[in-house]
């Protein structure tokens, strides 16, 4: 599949779920980077240890250093994870600022040999990270980002019911749960909420797409932040896809599903775009359905 045109992850329609699409460009900056950050992951990874204390670095670490021990053509085709978990550790390093600043805070600060390992890392993985293109727009747009917690709140909800209504894989479900907006403050902080709300927004919009055919797309003005491969492999009346069209259909004409809350912040054009189709979908025949026969005036 096409890398990734915008922020945020993208997702493309298989048979049967909602995909995310690869990023297959890796440079040779990425080849000489990666032993260096895997040596350095593994460093932090002895540090930290087995410490309770410890236990969210060390889950990201593990995390990481399970995805990074493969080659480089199958990192770039999970190069959305990659963010995720440079993100999650750069967070871990800004918590501890925190607590060596105030003593009195809930978290004690790391020992000193696990804050240098911490350090090492974060002076290279996001360097890393940024080799891969998806990485690189996932970090430049969401650098610059007010966060609006009414709309972060839903995020974690758009997820969960798409996983429960067999939208996206259950893997994908675990990654996008990454993503969920954290409650601190700080650059990190913010630009993992950013990629939350962006990523929960492009699942929408992906469905929609998907859902409603060629004309449905043509009708979002956002539609750029849809692979252009979405649009060309929309589900049709009598397609392949009537699975994959069912179980989008479902999701996100359900009241339960806060699409409407998700977009309170976005654009204009793109929530109105998005409510249309959706309340098209509400109101008339199912897209696998056959339109009722219109009605000849008598006479």
């Amino acid at each position: 599949m096409p890398a990734q045109s915008a922020g945020g992850i993208r997702y493309g329609a298989s048979e049967t779920f909602l995909e995310p699409l690869r990023d297959d460009q890796v440079g040779a900056a990425a080849a000489a980077l990666h032993p260096q950050v895997v040596r350095k992951l593994s460093l932090l990874g002895e540090r930290v240890g087995r410490s309770k204390a410890l236990g969210t670095l060390r889950e990201s670490v593990e995390a990481a250093l399970a995805l990074l021990q493969r080659d480089l053509d199958a990192i770039a085709a999970e190069a959305a994870a990659i963010w995720v978990y440079s993100q999650d550790i750069a967070l871990e390093l800004e918590r501890d600022d925190g607590a060596q600043r105030d003593r009195a805070m809930m978290s004690e600060p790391l020992p000193p040999d696990a804050r240098m390992a911490l350090e090492g890392v974060v002076s290279i993985f996001p360097v890393f990270a940024r080799q891969f293109p998806v990485c690189r727009e996932l970090d430049d747009e969401q650098a610059a980002w007010r966060r609006t917690r009414e709309v972060e709140a839903v995020v974690a909800d758009i997820v969960e019911s798409a996983a429960l209504k067999a939208v996206i894989r259950e893997t994908v479900a675990e990654l996008l749960r990454h993503y969920t907006p954290p409650a601190g403050e700080g650059v990190q902080a913010d630009k993992k909420a950013r990629a939350g709300v962006v990523s929960a927004r492009n699942l929408v919009i992906a469905a929609v797409a998907a859902v409603c055919g060629a004309a449905g797309t043509a009708a979002l003005p956002a539609v750029e932040v849809v692979s252009e491969e979405v649009g060309h492999a929309a589900v049709d009346a009598v397609g392949g896809r009537e699975a994959l069209s069912r179980k989008i259909h479902d999701w996100i004409t359900d009241e339960k599903t806060p699409i409407e809350a998700l977009l309170a912040d976005a654009p204009p054009d793109m929530r109105r775009a998005i409510m249309d189709n959706i309340r098209a979908l509400k109101d008339g025949p199912a897209p696998w359905q056959s339109p009722p026969p219109e009605r000849k005036p008598p006479g």
